[in-house]
């Protein structure tokens, strides 16, 4: 089995392009060896060529529907297909090129066709033009079905001659495009059990960023579902890349937060102190931002006032990858990249825990603040933060 894979940002990166392919590579690798896919992979000009290895019939369409899965949702990839190889003889790539055609009539029964031919082995002694009208007429020609050459409406085939390869396909998956994880640098993602913030982590994945993820756990009854709805989330996001991940215990904190704070500001407050934490893991692993799941207005935490009261705790740059998405927008993303269906089982959220039924939606800044510094001359708050680090589980995925 081969995987044609293309990109499109990576190739605008100059003298930069060969470590940003290297990383893609290995990304690569990494995301189908974790599923036991064995796979190399191959430069040719500006395409990645993936060559699997299959032990039987039943494996190899097996391990298809996986790759597509897979292949979907990794950063860097604009597109990929899979894909026939041959000789760059136009002989026998009329001959593949026939078969690849009568098998996918098979399959769709289309009307109509059309064909697409890229030749950047300029020494080919036909042009794109010459190679696309041979192949309709030898279709034609040999076809016992009736079928039409339609440019604008005809089911789409591929011919792209390399100097090495002829690549020959009848379908492109669409990727995520983007870039390939870990050549923008590490940041710390936040992450609630809610729709949002796994896929505010997965969109600065796309941007090649690394993830540590932070997720704060209180001790109710469901805290044992809450932490295995996280980890089985955060699974799902290391699907595209490794990412550690670190359940910071936030009992303490609360209670403090609770005996101290007026009802109406403590989810202000709870959030406050979860970006001060975040701030402290993100120096001790040296990631560069913070990012969270942040959209305007979604909920009483998100006008901009409060996110203003809650970010300027963060001495380092936050990035709300969500900030402009409405909610629809926000599930189609989740479904995409497969973590929709694990964030809708139920949960309870530290910051819901014991705050006023309408919270405060326009706080000022100065409000927050003093009531932090009150915790921490109270409770010696920023010890308890401290030692909530120390007692975090920590998980690699």
């Amino acid at each position: 089995m081969h995987v044609l894979v293309h990109y499109a940002e990576i190739a605008l990166k100059g003298l930069n392009r060969a470590s940003f392919e290297n990383k893609l590579v290995s990304n690569i690798k990494q995301v189908l060896n974790k599923h036991n896919i064995n796979v190399e992979i191959e430069k040719v000009e500006t395409r990645l060529l993936l060559h699997i290895k299959n032990k039987s019939a039943k494996t190899k369409q097996a391990n298809k529907e996986l790759i597509t899965k897979l292949l979907a949702i990794t950063p860097g990839i604009s597109d990929f297909a899979f894909v026939e190889l041959c000789n760059v003889n136009f002989d026998e790539i009329k001959q593949r090129f026939f078969d690849l055609f009568v098998n996918a009539y098979k399959q769709e029964k289309f009307d109509a066709f059309c064909i697409e031919v890229k030749r950047s082995y300029k020494q080919f002694p036909l042009t794109s033009l010459q190679i696309k009208t041979e192949l309709a007429k030898f279709i034609k020609k040999r076809c016992s079905f009736d079928v039409n050459v339609d440019l604008k409406n005809g089911k789409k085939f591929y011919v792209e001659i390399t100097k090495k390869y002829a690549i020959l396909y009848s379908h492109k998956h669409k990727g995520i495009g983007g870039l390939p994880v870990s050549t923008a640098g590490k940041i710390v993602a936040l992450i609630s059990g809610g729709i949002d913030s796994p896929v505010a982590a997965f969109l600065a994945m796309k941007r090649g960023c690394s993830i540590v993820a932070v997720h704060f756990h209180n001790f109710t009854k469901s805290s044992g579902i809450v932490k295995d709805k996280v980890v089985r989330i955060i699974k799902q996001l290391s699907n595209v890349a490794n990412i550690k991940l670190y359940m910071v215990p936030f009992k303490e904190l609360q209670f403090s937060i609770i005996a101290g704070v007026k009802p109406k500001y403590r989810m202000l407050v709870y959030r406050f102190v979860m970006m001060k934490i975040a701030n402290k893991i993100a120096q001790s692993e040296k990631a560069k931002a913070i990012v969270t799941g942040d959209s305007i207005g979604q909920v009483a935490s998100q006008t901009l006032s409060n996110l203003n009261c809650i970010y300027q705790a963060s001495d380092l740059a936050v990035l709300t990858p969500l900030i402009a998405y409405n909610k629809q927008e926000i599930t189609q993303l989740a479904k995409m990249i497969g973590t929709y269906d694990l964030s809708i089982m139920p949960y309870e959220d530290c910051c819901s825990l014991m705050i006023a039924k309408h919270p405060a939606t326009n706080a000022k800044p100065e409000i927050v603040e003093q009531f932090y510094n009150y915790l921490c001359d109270k409770f010696n708050l920023k010890k308890l933060e401290d030692d909530a680090i120390k007692k975090a589980k920590i998980y690699v995925f």
